[in-house]
This record gives C-alpha cells, structure tokens and sequence, in this order.
C-alpha cells in the first residue's frame, strides 16, 4: 500500500523521467528507423495541436483587415455623400441667382437656420431680420416658386408661414385670360383655387401666378401647376386642383420679397 501511495505521490517525476528516457532514445538513435518515425509522429501531433492556433490566428488577423475595411467604406461614403450635397447645394443657389436676374423685383438672399427643430411645423426660421430690412408679410420663395410669408421679425432672424399652412391663402391668376380666385392649401404638395370663372379657358399644365392684388405678395411670383378642374355646372364657376411648385422638402436658400 505504502509503494503504492509512493508512486502516486511521484508520479509526476517518474512520467518527467519517461520521456526523459525517451528523449534519450531518440537522440542516440536519431538515425534509425525508430527514431524517425517517432520524430515524424511527434510532428505530427504537434502540426495537429498547433492547426486550431494558426487558424485562430489567421481569422484575428481576417477580422482586423475586414474591420478597417469596413471604416474605411463608412468613411468614402460620408464623404461621398456630404460632396453630393455640396453639389446639390450649389446647383440649386445657382438656379436662384439665375432666377433673381429675371424678376423684376428686388429679392434678398437668405438661408434656413435651425431646420431639425421645427420640423414638422409649418414654419422655416430664415438668418435675416429688420436690420437686413426684413418686413413682416414679405414673400418667401425659391426658384421654383411661391414658399410662404413672413411672420414674425427679430433683429437678426426672421420666422417664415409655409404655403401649405391651413391658414395660408393667396389672391392668384390663372389660365390665358389670368382669370382671378384664391388658392388655399390641400396638403403639403397640393392646393386648391377657387372662385375661378368658367368663361376663360384653363388647361392641365397651365401655372398659377399671384395677382398682385393684395397687400402682401407682388404680382407675377410662380405659385402652382394646374392638375385638375372641376366645374360646377349651375353656377359656372370652377375649383382648380393644383400641385405646388415651391420644393418644400429641400428648403436651404431661399428668396424675400416685399411688395413695397
């Protein structure tokens, strides 16, 4: 029991003393057959245990280049995408200063500011006020058309009603003749204009200008496009669908315009 209990508690020097003897083996008969084959075995099985290492090692290493790939993707498209708004930015200013050459009215240039915090409102807060001359009631619009008024003047900011307000309306002309009726908003891209008399002749296509007639918005400033009209056979007189010409979603610059 005691020789037992004695190898057990030796047993970690005598396996060290095996392969020690072992080891002895190979290297005196490092030429033999034996020894060759013992030594390709024991390569073998250290190829074996060292596989799994060399593999986790190549995929770390795989993992790294896919993530520096990967941030340099995200980095070319930000970069990509911040140059397509630049240039989207500058194709739209020039077509506005193109557009102020040809109206007959003098137009002041201004930017939307703080555009996130009142989105989902029907207000654009512009970066000019009275000391740039901003007058309440002025017109604002781009090249394209009609975008609202103004509502409210600070010293150096200005807060701006949208067309497609519910409570925005606006004395218009229509049609050949430039028959007269007043345009109310519908949604944020369509509008309605009423009161239209049924005698001139208005067609799909045709655009909606305002008249001038009223004390706010000076003549001649492109409002909508006619989509549809409908008319009310009794008393002759027409409800024009229109769609809104003024690009509402992609507010940046914009013009004012007093009628004074």
């Amino acid at each position: 029991m005691k020789f037992y209990k004695w190898i057990i508690d030796l047993k970690d020097h005598l396996i060290f003393l095996g392969l020690l003897f072992l080891s002895l083996l190979v290297f005196l008969f490092r030429g033999s057959p034996s020894s060759i084959y013992i030594q390709s075995q024991i390569f073998s099985v250290s190829s074996y245990l060292g596989t799994p290492l060399n593999s986790y090692s190549k995929y770390l290493l795989s993992n790294s280049k896919n993530k520096q790939l990967s941030k340099q993707l995200i980095t070319k498209n930000l970069e990509l995408s911040r140059f397509k708004k630049f240039k989207n930015e500058n194709i739209k200013l020039k077509k506005m200063l193109n557009y102020k050459s040809n109206f007959n009215k003098e137009l002041l240039l201004s930017s939307a500011i703080d555009v996130e915090q009142l989105k989902g409102s029907n207000l654009i807060q512009i970066n000019l006020g009275y000391k740039d001359s901003i007058k309440l009631n002025s017109s604002i619009l781009d090249h394209q058309g009609l975008l609202g008024k103004i509502v409210y003047v600070d010293k150096n900011k200005s807060l701006a009603q949208l067309i497609y307000d519910k409570n925005f309306h606006v004395s218009v002309a229509v049609g050949d003749g430039m028959a007269m009726g007043l345009f109310s908003p519908s949604n944020r891209f369509y509008g309605v204009v009423k009161g239209v008399i049924s005698s001139v002749e208005i067609n799909k296509g045709d655009l909606v200008y305002t008249s001038g007639i009223s004390d706010i918005f000076p003549a001649d400033i492109p409002v909508a496009e006619v989509d549809r009209v409908y008319t009310n056979e009794i008393t002759s007189i027409r409800n024009i669908s229109v769609k809104i010409l003024g690009d509402i979603n992609n507010i940046s610059y914009v013009f004012i315009s007093s009628k004074d």
